[in-house]
């Protein structure tokens, strides 16, 4: 027995090659007829892409739970035009199609990473179109739903928050009037603003006074002096001021004392513009020169000693009533000050509890303010349509069916019929060869 060759296989092809074509001839024939059996089914494509524009993306949950253009997104996307949700959205449109048979002739790709492809096989050619062309519309009307509902949500929820925040101003509104109530007073800290305005304003008194009192006691010394040398002095050499001349030192003096004060009370850059500084040193201005008049017209003319000796008294007796009643007056603006200090130190316990309830109140204020805007915001996005699903490629009526293909199941028929006839051939030469080498029938191919 010698051994098998290509050879022997060819002519084995060779000789059975009738059985070949018939294979072939046969399995195309075959698919052929199943095709044209086969109910066509044509395809409609559309692509189009989902927008972050309008009110999708003004919305945080919104634009977190649709990050247009990402990997996540487009999965998201796709997860949406396979669900059940858009499908019952299309059926809406296309009222011929139920929603659960849209997933076994519905497919739902990315193209190009950032375009979303629709592909729908359907019997009916323009059927098929309006389907694909509905998915995009589904879409958009499933994110403006969803946004819509999430504006409910977040506006209900918002409304819900003003009226607490609202409740709890009322409330703290009340805790400040009871407070204020039992303190007695429509305002604690406007009264120590007063209290503080007082003790500034008598800060200032009390330092005028503190110099009237200061200049009354150079006075008194003066005088005293001056008294002191009068009655010292031997009656021969007494020459006497004049008593008209000694009234104005005297008046011009109360000018000086009473400008001193003023210039105490308003000090600083501007208070030598003041009205009461201004006047008061006109006045002294005023004296100045009358007494100066006074002088020139005087002379040297002299009063009697007995007289001058007696106003000299009378001045010193009035200058000591003066001083005493500044010292008097000096006195009670410091207790007035020290009682104002002790009553502000007390209230600062409810002045800081008026301060706590005042700006309480006014953040719960700002708070019913920033959440009335924010509704209003959203009440102006429901009020916007922009669309979300942009449309690139429109789905058209396909004027030959995708499925079947006559020609491809032939050729791939004829393939495969091409493939059985060899294995039928080879077979059946095969084994009348084995016959022949057991002696049972002859060979069915002659080895060269």
């Amino acid at each position: 027995m010698s051994a098998m060759t290509p050879l022997h296989f060819w002519k084995v092809i060779q000789q059975r090659k009738a059985l070949v074509l018939a294979t072939v001839a046969s399995a195309t024939l075959t698919a052929v007829v199943a095709s044209l059996w086969i109910e066509p089914l044509y395809e409609s494509k559309v692509q189009f892409y989902v927008s972050e524009a309008g009110d999708l993306g003004a919305i945080p949950q919104v634009r977190n739970f649709l990050p247009g253009g990402s990997d996540s997104a487009m999965s998201s996307h796709v997860a949406m035009l396979q669900s059940m949700a858009v499908r019952r959205r299309v059926v809406e449109q296309v009222k011929e199609r139920k929603a659960g048979a849209l997933s076994d002739f519905v497919d739902v790709s990315v193209s190009k990473k950032t375009t979303l492809q629709v592909r729908v096989l359907d019997r009916d050619p323009a059927l098929a179109a309006r389907l694909a062309n509905a998915f995009p519309v589904a879409l958009e009307r499933f994110l403006t739903d969803v946004s819509a509902e999430r504006r409910t949500a977040s506006q209900r929820a918002l409304t819900l928050q003003r009226e607490q925040t609202l409740k709890q101003s009322d409330e703290a509104r009340a805790n400040l009037a009871k407070f204020l109530m039992t303190q007695k007073t429509p305002s604690v800290q406007r009264e120590q603003d007063l209290v503080l305005g007082r003790s500034q304003q008598l800060q200032a008194e009390l330092a005028g006074q503190q110099a009237r009192a200061g200049s009354l006691d150079e006075r008194i010394k003066l005088t005293a002096n001056q008294l002191r040398d009068e009655l010292a002095m031997p009656v021969g050499q007494m020459q006497a001021v004049h008593p008209v001349l000694n009234r104005l030192a005297k008046e011009l003096a109360d000018q000086e004392v009473e400008l001193a004060a003023a210039r105490a009370e308003f000090d600083g850059e501007q208070g030598a513009r003041h009205p009461k500084v201004r006047s008061l040193q006109a006045r002294v201005q005023e004296k100045t020169a009358q007494l100066s008049r006074e002088v020139a017209a005087i002379g040297g003319g002299a009063a009697p000693p007995d007289m001058l000796r007696e106003q000299l008294r009378r001045d010193l007796l009035d200058l000591h009533r003066q001083r005493v009643a500044a010292q008097s007056e000096l006195g009670s603006r410091r207790n007035e000050i020290a009682e104002l200090r002790n009553g502000f130190q007390k209230d600062q316990l409810p002045r800081l509890e008026e301060q706590r309830l005042t700006q309480e109140i006014d953040s719960l204020r700002r708070q019913a303010d920033s959440l009335t805007q924010r509704i209003a915001d959203l009440q102006t996005l429901s009020l916007r349509q922009e669309k979300s699903a942009v449309i690139l490629s429109e789905a058209e009526v396909a004027e030959a069916p995708k499925f079947p293909s006559i020609i491809w199941n032939a050729l791939i028929a004829a393939l495969l019929g091409l493939v059985a006839g060899i294995y039928l051939a080879l077979l059946s030469g095969l084994s009348g060869r084995a016959r022949a080498a057991l002696g049972t029938a002859p060979l069915a191919v002659e080895t060269a």
